[in-house]
């Protein structure tokens, strides 16, 4: 019984993460929250966090900058087959809560092509391992 309802809370903590916007990526968090739309003719920006909590509070988290390396956006629009690769550069990092943020300005869409939606995963290596989100899908709007 004990073990049903511990496992039962875990997966409501899970599903919560979820709807706030975190997804699990290795022993942190990815703190993102895809757009709803992308306005064709206006820049847009992707921005991404992680974050760290040892399971042990006397184990070292280490630098961030040095777990997270190589976050990229790999995007691809309505129009293509190929996705292609964005490095994310790093935009802050603040030690005290534990996170570190990166940042891309991606490429305007012009509001005369026939794109209508935007496909995208965000990868980053973790601890030397290769980790990447889900496959999301934005509608591109002309307002």
């Amino acid at each position: 019984m004990y073990k049903y309802f511990s496992t039962g809370l875990y997966s409501v903590s899970l599903l919560l993460i979820c709807i706030s916007g975190c997804e699990l990526a290795g022993g942190g968090f990815l703190h993102y929250r895809p757009p709803e739309k992308i306005v064709c003719g206006t820049p847009w920006v992707m921005e991404v966090g992680y974050s760290n909590t040892p399971y042990d509070p006397k184990e070292k988290r280490g630098k961030l900058t040095e777990i997270y390396k190589d976050v990229a956006v790999h995007i691809r629009d309505s129009s293509n087959s190929d996705f292609v690769a964005v490095p994310m550069v790093l935009e802050k990092a603040i030690p005290a809560t534990s996170e570190i943020w990166f940042i891309s300005t991606m490429k305007t869409i012009p509001c005369d092509s026939d794109i209508t939606y935007v496909e995208y995963y965000i990868e980053n290596m973790n601890n030397g391992v290769y980790e990447r989100t889900r496959l999301y899908r934005v509608p591109v709007s002309k307002n």
